[in-house]
């Protein structure tokens, strides 16, 4: 009898141990594939090596790329299968240090980090926008922003939530083309993210899936002029390298 357990335990350490180590080569495969395509991002924003956060990527059916506290982000294996070239990549980890860099709440308090990021100027984020509308979107957004400071409750309203999404994303498009890079993806990922019914990167709810398909019509004025923008070359001798991670995640 012991003979036989011994045996079956064997058997079965022969089927799983392959198995295992061959996921966690997967994960390892894609760790390095981001840590790479983080570099340049970092670099656009500025922030000098010794102030930059590890993006770990976890394993997740759901598109996610957000930060986890003060000091690691985190991307899901299913968004690293959900993008067609590095730059979409790219502007998922930009999303997560645009988190990192802007929202209050996630503020180290640590100094150095010398790019200060504005939204945009009208001639490269307004597209066909006119003045009007413009003016009546600032004004919407500076009551939203009014009234949020006075409202008190146990989540963050639709508006809140919408405008911290443009704010983030103002910031993605401007840090994306700072790395010779196009806003465009970023929309591209969007598309691809509501047809598979996900939401926000951060919030996979009713709100964040309709404040989603919001940023996809938002987003396409704004990256209009990128449409014809070619990648630096930086990025397209990644995209071999996505493929392999792809194959890799596949397989386990």
């Amino acid at each position: 009898m012991a003979k036989r357990r011994a045996a079956a335990l064997l058997l079965m350490l022969g089927v799983f141990m392959p198995f295992a180590l061959k996921a966690q080569d997967g994960l390892d495969q894609a760790q390095a594939y981001v840590d790479a395509v983080s570099v340049p991002l970092f670099e656009a924003a500025r922030i000098e090596p010794e102030l930059r956060f590890p993006i770990r990527v976890i394993e997740d059916e759901r598109p996610v790329a957000v930060m986890l506290g003060k000091s690691e982000g985190q991307i899901s294996t299913a968004l690293l299968l959900l993008a067609d070239q590095t730059e979409e990549v790219a502007a998922a980890l930009a999303r997560i240090i645009a988190e990192q860099q802007i929202d209050p709440r996630r503020s180290t308090g640590k100094r150095g980090y010398k790019m200060k990021m504005h939204a945009p100027g009208d001639d490269r984020l307004r597209g066909s926008l006119t003045s009007v509308d413009e003016a009546f979107a600032r004004s919407s957004e500076r009551a939203a922003r009014e009234t949020l400071k006075n409202r008190e409750g146990f989540g963050p309203a639709t508006e809140e939530i919408r405008v911290r999404a443009r704010d983030l994303d103002s910031f993605v498009v401007e840090l994306l083309r700072k790395a010779d890079a196009s806003g465009r993806p970023l929309m591209t990922l969007y598309e691809k993210m509501s047809r598979m019914g996900a939401g926000l990167f951060e919030r996979d709810d009713y709100d964040g899936r309709m404040v989603l398909n919001e940023q996809i019509k938002w987003l396409a004025d704004r990256v209009a002029m990128d449409a014809d923008a070619q990648s630096s070359p930086i990025w397209q001798a990644m995209d071999d390298d996505l493929r392999a991670v792809q194959q890799s995640l596949k397989a386990q």
